[in-house]
């Protein structure tokens, strides 16, 4: 029976240990994440930024008559929406709200795509439902 005691205790600590280390790769993937996310906004991002704007202004100067500043500078529009959305699904910037308002959001936003209305209506306090980044 000692042995069993032992056993079982043995068992909880390891699944202890076990959550406390996946709690751990949750935490630093989000932080790769994070930081990955913000290296592509900061630099890749605002360059292409800096390019889309370029080629509008060469394509209204050379005007639109057939340039190929036209379709460039579509193209390069194009790359910075998917760039924007690439960095949005590594680390939504809803993450950086508490719960409350990240939900509201994200409802607005289904409400804006949706025939039928949609809405929500939380009646805890926001302070009882802040989460911390490992839940996220």
């Amino acid at each position: 029976m000692l042995e069993a005691t032992q056993y079982a205790e043995q068992e909880r600590q390891t699944a202890s240990e076990m959550r406390a280390l996946y709690r751990q790769v949750v935490v630093a993937r989000e932080m790769e994440r994070g930081q990955l996310a913000r290296e592509l906004h900061d630099g890749l991002l605002q360059d292409l930024c800096a390019v889309t704007r370029d080629l509008k202004a060469l394509e209204a100067q050379v005007g639109a008559n057939g340039s190929p500043f036209v379709d460039l500078a579509a193209r390069s529009g194009e790359a910075v929406n998917a760039l924007r959305a690439i960095c949005n699904g590594l680390r939504p910037p809803l993450l950086q709200y508490d719960l409350a308002s990240a939900l509201k959001a994200l409802v607005e936003e289904l409400d804006k795509r949706s025939p039928a209305p949609v809405h929500i209506e939380i009646a805890t306090p926001a302070d009882n439902l802040h989460l911390s980044d490992d839940v996220w």
